[in-house]
């Protein structure tokens, strides 16, 4: 009878064993010990557990072709001689640098990103601890799956699993940076013996043909806002004066489940940063990267809102603009202007905000440079279809914000179109080319001159609000919002908040955010501040801490105080405890700064600390 071959299934890989079907088991662990070279481990078949003697192959139900499970301790792994006693050892995975890199990176860098798939009933005919091609796990950039699952962009993660993948498998092989940023600018210096740009220029310095497509991946895969009430801030704006207004995100990056090894921008807060509004649009007082000029309050008020968030464990996320317009029905409802027929960002827009996410650059150690795209994000709220107020959450490509940069593009009086610029002698413009569909359904190529869509720049990204709502400050916080003119941030609202009767009020990012600005507290209490303001407590925390307390002794002073009854003559028969004495006279009553707070004697017509006059 010729013999059957038994598949071996090891941890060192597929071994296998001739045998007739006729010879005891025994032969079988005999055969298996002497490929595996050990003398402990066990046998399994789909049946079970397998004897070490008594009964054949053919009892045991082992046909031609099974496969036979060999179970063995692993081998211990050297101990590398270098980086045994690294910290960051464990995020490190063929050559990642947790160092350099965000958190939400290292976190994404230690998952598998496998896409786990059940058993297939019409394909798998193997055990339930089987698997096979049907029901193996799928690789986070498989494209079948993202077209099943209606996902457009892989994610960042997922794209670099899809670059490295091929140096992955090879053993031992160091690492080759995959990712290198987009330049649209000519190499400046370049190699070859040439005068340097503008007198001179060649192939190996001068920036490649541009050709516009849609990104492959994206940096941020979904944006989730903690509660509605951050959106009916913006609304109530709008609703009570008609202007359009702007504001920052800040928040956090978490792991985005529905999408493999996705990254979601959780918004936390919101900052409206000083701007001047109009009913078709707006203008910032500074915009960061740019000369703050006359708009230096500006830049330190952004600048002390991002020192406030950080204390609070934030970062910056992104922007939020609005575009509404009432249709004039008088039924709430507000006219439809962004769609396919239209444009969905302007060219401005567009504009902004890849200077925005060049601003904000990503930290990884898969690029040369250190740094490779950005996680910045542009939303925008405006009317649908429906004459409802929708929100839509977009990126702009690398190639976007590598034109910007170049100064190659800028905007029309066309919303949906980018200008290219032309050609100067200090100005070097590459081919711009991109491909669209004619009438005839036919794929055609343009060169872009003098313009073309900005479409061809957008990275969608999802959004939506989480479930059940736990947000990092209160929902309904009772603190003005900042640079609003009808509920302005005062030193006196500052203290009639503080110093509230029975210290109902609960803290927001927009009460920490003027404490930061005020300066009212030493960096070291207001960062004490923030951090208790996100614990969620309804502002127990806050009001424990000894930043509070100092606070409220500060601007006790300033806030407003019961109407005194009226006074008695010493030794009147009105003398009881509802009296009150008489006031001091006015020269010697202490007053509070209304510059910076600061509570002087009554003697002195100049704040002793800030030295402008009362």
């Amino acid at each position: 009878m010729p013999n059957i071959v038994i598949r071996l299934r090891t941890r060192d890989g597929m071994q296998r064993c001739s045998l007739p079907d006729t010879a005891d088991v025994g032969e079988l662990w005999g055969q298996t010990a002497a490929l595996v070279k050990r003398n402990e481990f066990g046998l399994k078949s789909e049946r079970g557990a397998l004897p070490r003697g008594g009964a054949s192959l053919g009892q045991l139900g082992l046909k031609h072709g099974d496969i036979v499970m060999v179970d063995y301790e692993a081998a211990p792994q050297p101990a590398p001689e270098a980086a045994s006693a690294a910290p960051d050892s464990a995020a490190r995975s063929n050559g990642f640098d947790a160092s350099a890199a965000d958190a939400i990176d290292v976190a994404l860098a230690k998952e598998s990103g496998l896409i786990k798939r059940g058993k297939d009933p019409r394909f798998c005919r193997h055990g339930e601890k089987g698997m096979c091609d049907y029901c193996s796990p799928l690789e986070p950039y498989d494209a079948k799956y993202m077209e099943e699952n209606k996902i457009k962009h892989l994610s960042f993660h997922a794209y670099l699993r899809k670059l490295t993948a091929a140096s992955t498998r090879q053993s031992g092989a160091a690492m080759v940076h995959p990712l290198s940023e987009t330049s649209c600018k000519v190499q400046v210096p370049c190699g070859n013996s040439h005068a340097p740009w503008p007198e001179g220029i060649c192939s190996k310095c001068q920036p490649s043909a541009v050709s516009l497509k849609r990104q492959e991946f994206r940096m941020v895969d979904h944006v989730e806002f903690e509660t509605p009430d951050l959106i009916d801030s913006l609304l109530a704006f709008w609703r009570t004066s008609g202007l359009q207004r702007f504001a920052y995100m800040y928040g956090r990056f978490e792991p985005y489940p529905k999408v493999p090894l996705g990254i979601k921008a959780v918004v936390a807060a919101l900052y409206e940063p000083p701007q001047s509004n109009a009913s078709d649009g707006l203008a910032l007082d500074y915009v960061p990267g740019t000369p703050d000029g006359d708009n230096a309050d500006a830049r330190l008020a952004l600048e002390n809102a991002d020192r406030a968030a950080a204390a609070c464990g934030l970062v910056c996320l992104g922007m939020i603009v609005t575009d509404l317009i009432d249709d004039g029905t008088n039924s709430g409802k507000v006219q439809y202007k962004r769609h396919d027929k239209s444009f969905f960002l302007t060219s401005v827009e567009v504009q902004l905000a890849a200077h925005m996410q060049r601003q904000h650059p990503t930290r990884t150690p898969y690029s040369s440079s250190g740094t490779f795209g950005s996680r910045f994000v542009t939303c925008v709220v405006s009317g649908n279809a429906e004459g409802g107020i929708e929100i839509e959450a977009y990126q702009v490509s690398e190639t976007a914000t590598a034109l910007v940069d170049a100064g190659i593009v800028e905007p029309s009086t066309v919303p949906s179109m980018m200008l290219v610029r032309e050609p100067t002698s200090t100005l070097y413009v590459p081919d711009i080319m991109y491909q669209s569909r004619n009438e005839y359904g036919a794929v055609v190529s343009h060169r872009a001159a003098p313009a073309f869509p900005v479409d061809y720049l957008l990275v969608n990204v999802t959004h939506g609000f989480p479930a059940s709502p736990a947000p990092t400050f209160p929902a309904a916080a009772a603190y003005p919002v900042a640079n609003r003119i009808a509920s302005p941030q005062t030193p006196e609202a500052l203290a009639r908040f503080v110093t509230a009767a029975g210290d109902t009020n609960k803290p927001d990012f927009n009460f920490v955010e003027h404490v930061f600005r005020t300066g009212i507290l030493a960096p070291e209490q207001a960062a004490e501040l923030a951090r208790a303001t996100v614990l969620g407590d309804g502002g127990a925390a806050v009001r424990h801490t000894q930043a509070w307390n100092t606070l409220r002794t500060l601007l006790a002073s300033m806030a407003p105080a019961p109407a005194p009854s009226a006074p008695s003559s010493f030794g009147g028969g009105n003398s009881g405890a509802g009296s009150a004495p008489a006031p001091a006279p006015a020269a010697q009553q202490s007053w509070s700064c209304p510059h910076c707070t600061f509570t002087n004697s009554g003697s002195v017509v100049d704040c002793e600390m800030c030295g402008l006059p009362k």
